[in-house]
């Protein structure tokens, strides 16, 4: 299986994990993460993927994210035709973001396209010494995924933690002045980088 998990998809474990159907997506998100992990999938990454990733504006939530694209064993650019696809389902309306994931997984003829985002048409319902605090955990953090892998590592520190916000929900002021010719023209000019 070739699955292409969205960003939404990749940030549910992140999210405030007291909401029933957030923790019964992120179970499920682990699930395909660690079918993943252990061979029996597949992940397909992105250039879009990595460039949304980036976007986030919490640098924790994107360092975390950022360790499960090391998961991936095929990468994905947006190539002429990707742009095509995508253009339209942006005219079909939906969202740019969106598009692009579509366009990117439709193109390459994944097996599965994972999120947890309903796409909807615009409108519609559709150091030395003491380190500080945030070095010592981006350290453990670190250890923790080169020790049990990306999904225990994760799946360990969600005890500790409820989570914060709904990415998915964010996501769509992130985006919401975004084009499919604005996004692809971003995330091209980063290859150049």
């Amino acid at each position: 299986m070739r699955p292409y998990l969205d960003n939404c998809c990749l940030q549910r474990p992140l999210d405030d994990q007291t909401h029933p159907r957030i923790r019964v997506e992120t179970e499920a998100v682990f699930s395909i993460l660690a079918a993943i992990q252990s061979g029996d999938h597949q992940m397909i990454s992105s250039e879009a993927l990595e460039y949304e990733i980036q976007r986030t504006p919490d640098s924790d939530r994107r360092a975390e994210v950022i360790s499960f694209l090391t998961l991936a064993s095929e990468r994905l650019e947006i190539s002429d035709a990707t742009e095509a696809i995508a253009l339209s389902f942006e005219h079909g309306g939906i969202r740019a973001m969106d598009a692009v994931h579509l366009a990117l997984a439709s193109n390459a003829k994944v097996d599965y396209f994972c999120t947890s985002f309903r796409p909807r048409a615009r409108g519609n319902q559709i150091s030395v010494g003491i380190q500080p605090i945030a070095e010592l955990t981006h350290r453990a953090k670190n250890v923790l995924v080169n020790e049990l892998g990306a999904i225990d590592a994760m799946r360990f520190l969600n005890q500790f933690r409820a989570g914060n916000g709904d990415y998915t929900k964010d996501r769509l002021d992130l985006f919401k002045t975004d084009t499919v010719k604005s996004l692809v023209a971003e995330i091209k000019a980063l290859r150049k980088n």
